[in-house]
């Protein structure tokens, strides 16, 4: 099945919650959270990319993004 087609398809009911605290300003950490030139540098496991293909931080918004592996394995998200 094509992989966009296959996302459409997925629950939009779920939800992650992540809590950390950090030693900066609240702006700075949203910045980074929320940009996505900045969010591709520091999020996700180390030696993968990341591809932001919809990014709206808000109540009810979503973000949807692709990790790929060295080895070019496509992980939706």
């Amino acid at each position: 099945m094509n992989r966009a087609i296959e996302q459409q398809k997925w629950a939009l009911d779920r939800e992650i919650v992540i809590t950390r605290v950090y030693d900066a300003p609240r702006e700075l950490v949203f910045e980074a959270w929320t940009n996505p030139e900045h969010i591709v540098r520091w999020f996700g496991p180390k030696g993968f990319e990341l591809t932001t293909h919809e990014i709206d931080i808000r109540v009810g918004g979503r973000w949807r993004f692709d990790f790929v592996a060295q080895d070019g394995t496509l992980w939706g998200n």
